[in-house]
């Protein structure tokens, strides 16, 4: 006979000579190696009669089965005992070795003798050596294998389904050990689980035992459970193979993990259904997700409808999108987008539906009576592409995504699925959605633009529809807005409808994007916002920006500070409201005026930017960006800008810094990483002080670099050359302001003490300052100012007064430019100009500023 050759010998010397260097993968692959061969054997009814490790061929390290048929015929060759007719005793069943010893007895081997054989060699793959080795007395060991019920033991580490296997398999009583099949799906299940473990570490994906789980119950249609795991979190056990599949192959295997992977990475993101790895029971493999606490979405609308605010709706598809974004971002599509696989966890939605997201090829429960399908058909429809209706070829593809998410935009504003209320038939509703345009009407109440959206995305033409990431912006500008207008009205904030402007105008010359424009017969400016055109929500950042917003809009109600009126929002970003000032900044101002300024304006100047410095001192707000670019000249006073929030919209950043670096602290320019502080400004003050001097910005007829200015003005104590004919007080004043050492420069109060000296005059704005920042309630104590207060309030704005400031200067000081018609509070008390005595946390808006813990200080970068 011509047989194959194996080239690695039988399986005793080959365990003898690898046993070493095997893994418990390598031994589970040989015992289904030698399972899946008597399997085929069994299967054309074929006993072997004869299985031990000697006829067990090993080729290129797979198992072959030999000798089978013929070992019936064949002894030991040192074997001489009445047992050898029958084989080598430590592999042959008790039956055969009591029948041997009676002679009255005669047993026939079935195939439950190869079983029994079977399991003697999955015990011996486990120890490496053949069964007894050590035991001479043939007939002995013969007698108690069959009397005694004589096994070898198990092997330590041995998995224990393993060996509860191999010691069924030698069982005494042949009508105990499964057949083959059982032996083989149990092995095979093994060696599945094995392989998936060590293929699930290698890609670093969690194996979860299913021992670390507690607390399971069966949920929805129950494929799925919801369990605690051993952290206490709550999880979700999702079915989706059993572990006796005929599908359970390599292959198929190799396939699960690259996908598994693929889901890990694509679900690490905020809107997407958390998947943290895989786990099994006796029966079946799970994969393991983020548990949604509050369910699916379409539940969730039925029962919380009638309590969500259009705010809440707007977030619900700002959240779908956003997860929607991701994968299309990955080149993912869902194809199975509804309200049931969009999930709810504590009120944030999550895109689900793992078959899906990608798609597997991963079977479904086959087992029908105890998984039923509970999704209507007839509601599902309703979501896919009309398209894949009219064309059951059609391929999907993202924009079939789209449609399915504008169904979903749609549902957030209705509370119920699509179709819902209607007694179409499926193939009838199939025909309307696919050839006669047929959709959901709008709900009444739902914002235009919003509508609008949805029908773009719902369009029968694919190319009409837009892609994710314009319904994502568009969403994201609807909800900003939305956020953004309830935030200010929680804080008082005036937000003015872009419409209320008319003549809008760019500010030719100015710094950074400022349109001036006029609502109410007033003049105002628009500077825009930097980073206010955000790219993703965060609504706490919102909050505080409110906030601070409330803030600014009382610190600003100063003589030298520029006036903030409130916020708006034109098609591109949100733009801050200011009070106009109708000659521009000191830098220009300065250019143009210069020679036909007096000393006395010259330190009516220095003292109108002094004193408003002081003012924000006072407040703990550090400016941290003065120069003359930022002092705006309104008729005769100057006014600080630019604190904080009003950062250039389009501006050269490395330009500005080397533009501005004669104003920046000395200690900055040597250390990048010094902390600007009040000292800071104080600095700045000083070069602003000698640039009402000269007329021009400091070093500005000098051809050095930044690099080289920086070391100069912070190594080398390099300044500006005094101006012939300057008062030699004030220059003392500003040299010392500009001192390379922070703390032998005066502060505010005593740089605005000696200006006022000088100037030799009384300051009438100060003496007003403090009814500035008190309780309107505490300035008006007669009859008069009541009554004046009540006409500012009038409903009617006619009826309102249009300048307070001249006749009651002395008790407030409230300048024209306050004075819109409607800029007063519709209810209550005017709240003008109180003092926030609130602290808030450190944060950073759009890295524009902070509020210092440590100091209470708002510093502005």
């Amino acid at each position: 006979m011509v047989l194959e050759y194996a080239n690695n010998g039988n399986l005793r010397d080959y365990l003898k000579g690898k046993f070493d260097s095997l893994r418990w993968e390598n031994k589970i692959q040989m015992a289904l190696d030698i399972t899946c061969g008597l399997k085929c054997l069994h299967s054309k009814n074929i006993i072997h009669r004869d299985l031990h490790s000697k006829n067990i061929l090993v080729s290129d390290g797979k198992l072959l089965i030999a000798d089978f048929g013929l070992s019936k015929q064949i002894t030991e060759a040192t074997s001489n005992s009445k047992a050898n007719s029958i084989g080598i005793i430590e592999y042959v069943e008790p039956q055969c070795l009591k029948s041997v010893r009676n002679a009255h007895s005669f047993y026939k081997k079935d195939q439950r003798s190869d079983i029994y054989s079977l399991g003697v060699l999955l015990w011996e793959i486990t120890s490496g050596r053949p069964p007894f080795h050590n035991t001479e007395e043939r007939d002995w060991l013969g007698y108690h294998i069959y009397h005694s019920d004589l096994r070898e033991n198990p092997i330590e580490d041995t998995p224990l389904e393993y060996s509860r296997l191999y010691q069924k398999c030698w069982d005494g009583d042949p009508e105990k050990r499964p057949d083959i099949d059982q032996v083989y799906d149990d092995i095979f299940s093994q060696f599945n689980e094995e392989f998936i473990k060590r293929r699930m570490k290698e890609e670093k994906i969690r194996y979860f035992e299913y021992s670390e789980f507690n607390n399971i119950k069966i949920i929805g249609d129950g494929v799925v459970n919801k369990a605690e795991a051993y952290d206490k979190n709550q999880v979700a056990l999702k079915c989706f193979i059993q572990k006796k599949s005929p599908a359970f192959k390599e292959k198929f295997i190799e396939n699960l993990v690259k996908q598994l992977k693929l889901l890990y990475t694509v679900s690490r993101h905020e809107y997407i259904n958390s998947f943290f790895g895989i786990s099994n029971d006796n029966i079946s493999y799970f994969m393991v997700f983020e548990y949604a606490n509050d369910g699916n979405l379409r539940d969730y609308l039925k029962e919380k409808l009638n309590i969500l605010q259009w705010e809440n709706k707007i977030r619900m598809a700002l959240d779908i999108t956003c997860g929607l974004k991701h994968l299309h971002s990955m080149n993912i599509i869902h194809r199975n987008l509804h309200s049931k696989n969009i999930l709810v966890n504590n009120g944030r939605l999550l895109i689900a539906d793992t078959e899906a997201i990608p798609k597997f090829g991963i079977p479904k429960i086959k087992d029908e009576k105890k998984h039923k399908l509970t999704d209507n058909r007839i509601e599902i429809i309703g979501y896919i592409d009309p398209q894949c209706l009219k064309d059951i070829n059609y391929k999907r593809d993202k924009k079939s995504d789209i449609y399915s998410l504008s169904v979903l935009l749609w549902e957030i504003t209705s509370g119920r699925p699509p179709f819902s209320n209607i007694s179409q038939k499926e193939g009838s509703l199939r025909d309307d959605i696919g050839h006669k345009n047929l959709r959901e009407k709008p709900v009444d109440g739902t914002p235009l633009e919003y509508q609008q959206l949805y029908e773009k995305c719902w369009d029968i033409d694919p190319g009409k529809r837009p892609d994710v990431d314009q319904v994502y912006n568009e969403i994201l500008s609807q909800f900003n807005e939305e956020l953004i207008e309830r935030k200010m009205k929680k804080e008082d904030v005036r937000y003015f409808e872009y419409s209320e402007f008319n003549k809008v105008e760019k500010i030719e010359g100015g710094h950074g994007v400022v349109n001036k424009a006029e609502t109410n017969k007033k003049q105002v400016a628009l500077k825009y916002l930097v980073g206010t055109k955000i790219s993703k929500f965060e609504e706490k950042a919102i909050e505080n920006l409110a906030k601070q917003l409330k803030y600014f809009c009382t610190v600003s109600c100063h003589y030298n500070i520029n006036n903030f009126l409130g916020i708006s929002k034109d098609d591109i970003a949100y733009v801050v409201v200011l009070e106009y000032t109708n000659n521009g900044n000191l830098r220009d101002f300065l250019k143009e005026n210069f020679g036909s300024l007096q000393w006395e304006n010259k330190i009516r100047m220095a003292l109108d930017i002094t004193r408003g410095l002081k003012y924000l001192h006072s407040k703990n707000i550090i400016h941290k960006n003065l120069h003359s670019n930022n002092i705006l000249v309104d008729d005769d006073k100057l006014l600080i800008a630019d604190f904080g929030l009003l950062r250039p919209a389009t501006s050269n950043s490395k330009g500005n810094i080397i533009g501005n670096i004669g104003y920046i602290d000395s200690q900055c320019c040597k250390d990048i990483c010094h902390k600007s502080d009040k000292k800071s400004d104080i600095y700045s003050l000083g070069v602003l002080l000698w640039e009402i001097t000269s007329g021009h910005p400091p070093f500005y007829n000098i051809s050095q670099k930044g690099d080289s200015l920086y070391d100069d003005i912070g190594h080398k104590n390099l300044r500006e050359k005094p101006i012939d004919g300057t008062p030699l007080e004030y220059q003392q004043l500003y040299e010392k302001c500009w001192d390379g050492d922070p703390g032998k420069r005066p502060n505010a109060n005593q740089v605005y003490n000696e200006i006022l000296s000088q100037a030799n005059t009384e300051d009438t704005h100060e003496k007003h300052e403090d009814s500035l920042v008190t309780s309107n309630s505490n300035n008006f104590n007669d009859l008069e100012y009541q009554q004046l207060f009540e006409k500012c309030w009038d409903d009617v704005p006619g009826k309102r007064p249009d300048d307070i400031h001249e006749k009651h200067e002395d008790s407030l000081v409230i300048s024209n430019r306050n004075n819109f018609n409607d800029l007063h509070k519709q209810s209550g008390q005017p709240d003008l100009c109180i003092e926030n005595k609130e602290t808030s946390n450190s944060l950073c808006i759009e890295s524009d500023f902070m509020l210092s813990k440590n100091q209470n200080q708002i510093m502005f970068n």
